[in-house]
Formats: C-alpha cells, structure tokens, sequence
C-alpha cells in the first residue's frame, strides 16, 4: 500500500539531515579482505510513532480509515529520521572498518577474526536499539562483495556489472526529460569521471530553463567520453 502524503508534506517542516557522500564510503571500506553486509528489515518501519503523529499520517482506503503505527514511506522527513536514529546506533563504531547509508551497514576487515569481532559489536548494538536485521539480504565473511551499485574487494572498488549494463543500454537522449534521466545516473558516477562538471557541462545546459534542446556535437563528445570510462569498468584502488 502506497499513501499519497503530498498535502501533509506541503506544510510540514523541514528536517534537513546530510546523508554520507556514497564516494567517501566506498573510499573508507575498500582494500580489506572480508566483508559482511547487513540490510535492516523493513527500515523506516523500525521506528514508532507518537500518538499526535499517528494522527497526522492517518489515511483511508476502500477497507476504512486507518492511522499508522510506524514511520511510514512516503512522509517529507522519514529519510531524515531513520538516518538520525542509525547514527546514534553506530556513529562511534564508523570508520575504515564499518559505513554505513541508511539500512544498509558494510562491515570490513584484513581477518576472518577480525571481522567476527566486529560483526559481534554491531549485533550487540543492534539489539541495544531494538532494530532487527532481514536474514534473507544478510551477506557474511565475504571476498567480494556488491555494496551500493559497486563491487568491493581488496582491490578496491569498481561500479557493479549491473549499474555498468544500465549506462551501455541507456540511448543517446531526445529530449529534456531523458537528458534529466541520464544525468540522475551519470551523478552516481560522477567521482570515478575526471572534472565531471566540465566535462558534462554541455549536456547540463540543455536543462537550464528557456534553452533550446539541441543535441550538439559537444553534447555528444561529452556523452562518448562519459560512457567510455564507465563501460571500460573504472576500479578505484586506495592509496
């Protein structure tokens, strides 16, 4: 069941709250040896709800008038929410060793040892704030593993088979709609791509209101240099 909280979220107050920069991330936990990844179940649905809330995200269907009695999807500052409550969980335990993006934690280490460590200290905390883990999307002790469209190894890091397959397929743009498509992907990429603001730049103006849409030759010089270095699967090894 999706609820449309458009209306509420029109006059709800910002609770603005910086997510991780994936690039630093990936640039934290790549180069070890093992890895463990952990995926919250049901993610925002961990967290309950005041009664003055339930009220104001209450909604009604064809089977009656419901309110909720969790965070739900959908509401202006979920995101910000649950990404508050993982960062009291596992701030202090963050570093080279364990990151984090919202639901889903990656633990790395040089030993299977060491990992087992580690992993004890996330589960202890885990169950210190009653969030539970989904056992179906659990990945452990692992050499190479797949973490936020990118492939992690000891070697570093390098965009994932299936993200590399979503940019060769994606056809040159016709219109504003599917210039804004493809550079909502390219942005994901945009660390592994050299000055990517100068090099897109062609391609950006397209957007920029009362702009003509005209594939130029420039557009097109930009989308083949930007395809190439993705589609030539770029690894990023740390120094």
């Amino acid at each position: 069941m999706v609820v449309d909280y458009r209306l509420l979220n029109s006059v709800t107050e910002s609770f603005k709250i910086c997510l991780p920069k994936i690039a630093d991330i990936l640039h934290e936990i790549s180069g070890k040896k093992w890895y463990s990844v952990l995926d919250l179940k049901s993610a925002f649905f961990q967290i309950k709800l005041k009664n003055s809330d339930k009220q104001k995200l209450a909604f009604c269907s064809e089977l009656g008038n419901f309110q909720p009695t969790r965070l739900p999807f959908g509401s202006k500052n979920s995101t910000s929410y649950f990404h508050l409550l993982i960062s009291k969980c596992l701030d202090d335990l963050k570093g080279p060793n364990l990151q984090f993006f919202l639901d889903d934690i990656i633990i790395a280490a040089y030993s299977i040892s060491e990992i087992n460590t580690r992993l004890q200290l996330v589960f202890d905390r885990l169950a210190k704030f009653n969030l539970t883990l989904d056992p179906n999307k659990i990945q452990i002790c692992i050499t190479n593993i797949t973490y936020l469209g990118f492939n992690i190894s000891a070697n570093g890091y390098a965009p994932s088979e299936d993200n590399i397959q979503k940019v060769a397929k994606f056809p040159v743009p016709q219109n504003v709609k599917q210039v804004q498509s493809y550079l909502g992907m390219m942005n994901y990429f945009r660390h592994l791509i050299f000055n990517y603001a100068e090099v897109v730049e062609p391609i950006v103006n397209l957007t920029r209101k009362g702009t003509p849409f005209v594939w130029s030759g420039n557009c097109q010089d930009a989308f083949n240099v930007m395809q190439e270095i993705i589609l030539n699967k770029p690894n990023i090894k740390k120094l």
